[in-house]
């Protein structure tokens, strides 16, 4: 179903229907402000999909700008608001076709009632680890699945990085969230199904626990759930663990970043460790903790070839903390820390990443982890959020 639209001056109108039947006592719709980020390439047409309960059915092809510049407000009518997750992916196309920019995310519907998004288009592709053409950031069926009908689906994601969730909160109120342009992975935890399918193999030494859960601060990104670590006194030298590990390509050269959002609620101990890019064979690679140093809290980074590095600045307490650990992996390489988007610290040296099983085939860094882990005797918490990593710098976005 076409229909007339309202549009604001700048904005160019164009209408389409989805081959699904609205419910509810009016008609549901949605009108998609598509912009375009200035370093992304002006698109010549613009390709758009809805995914609801499965990859919806566009009447139309790619839609040819004939020069005219974004933004440009797309009408998409007879929605059904019943299904959950109502995600849209929009994709700049160059003269031949070719996909030049992408944007991705999720728009809550509310039924009967005309509802309103924002998307900006960004230079390159969005990450699809398994190319069945749904960006990681808004699939939500395992495997490869171009309709994203978990109906039809079976197991857990395949991918070799793993896949991944978006950073999109569910109760709209940050509306089309992306994962980070250089990301090869992304976790908010908001699709949580008691099961972390997108992480292999963890450590949770008892009493430790790990959960996702809801906390009275709000995570960072405005959704629902976060990550709630917790660490319990033990007997004295024991150490307590709760980690879950993701794997990575593996890499032996060039950068590779890992970025959480980090929530301490109350100082914490000397010696704790919360993310880690490091080898599954073995070796603690580059880790990231606080200790105490001349009596006041500091970030520590340290590497399994020796490199160790404290900050004057005290990790921030009772506040959520975007944190970020960028490796160069080179003979004379660097670490470097970034807390809120601000370099506080970067060691220098060796940061190659070796194991301890002798396997010269398996060198470099090829998990991420995060978690919780303390050799101190008392009892500690933290939450994790937003969690990504990627091929270059990620930031706070």
């Amino acid at each position: 179903m076409k229909r007339a639209l309202a549009l604001p001056p700048r904005s160019r109108a164009l209408a389409f229907a989805f081959a699904a039947l609205a419910s509810g006592c009016g008609p549901t719709s949605l009108l998609l402000l598509v912009q375009n980020d200035p370093s992304a390439p002006a698109p010549s047409s613009l390709d758009v999909a809805a995914f609801g309960a499965r990859r919806l059915k566009l009447a139309g092809d790619p839609l040819p700008l004939s020069g005219a510049a974004l933004p440009l407000t797309i009408g998409l009518d007879a929605l059904d608001p019943v299904p959950p997750n109502f995600r849209v992916l929009v994709s700049g196309l160059d003269a031949g076709g070719a996909i030049a920019s992408q944007a991705a995310g999720r728009v809550p519907l509310s039924a009967g009632v005309e509802n309103h998004a924002t998307i900006t288009l960004r230079a390159g592709r969005l990450p699809d680890c398994n190319g069945d053409g749904v960006p990681d950031a808004i699939q939500l069926c395992p495997g490869f699945n171009p309709d994203d009908d978990c109906s039809s689906a079976s197991g857990a994601p395949t991918c070799a990085d793993g896949g991944g969730l978006d950073l999109a909160p569910p109760d709209g109120s940050e509306t089309l969230r992306r994962c980070p342009a250089a990301s090869l992975f992304c976790e908010d935890f908001e699709n949580w199904t008691s099961t972390m399918s997108s992480w292999i193999g963890h450590t949770i030494s008892p009493p430790s626990a790990w959960s996702v859960d809801a906390m009275a601060s709000a995570p960072p990104a405005g959704g629902a759930f976060s990550a709630h670590v917790t660490t319990t006194f033990q007997a004295a030298t024991v150490k307590s663990e709760a980690d879950y590990r993701h794997v990575l390509p593996q890499t032996t050269a060039g950068v590779l970043t890992a970025r959480m959002y980090l929530y301490l609620p109350a100082a914490v101990g000397d010696g704790d460790y919360y993310l880690w890019l490091l080898n599954s064979k073995g070796g603690e690679g580059v880790l990231l903790g606080t200790v105490v140093n001349g009596g006041h809290l500091s970030w520590h980074v340290l590497t399994d070839g020796g490199l160790e590095q404290v900050s004057t600045d005290t990790p921030p307490i009772g506040r959520w903390a975007c944190v970020e650990l960028d490796v160069d992996q080179e003979p004379t390489g660097t670490v470097k820390l970034y807390v809120d988007d601000a370099l506080v610290m970067t060691v220098g040296g060796d940061t190659r990443v070796s194991n301890t099983s002798g396997d010269a085939t398996q060198q470099g860094i090829d998990r991420l982890a995060i978690g919780y882990v303390t050799a101190v005797n008392v009892t500690e918490q933290a939450w994790i959020d937003d969690v990504a990593a990627g091929t270059a710098h990620l930031g706070c976005e």
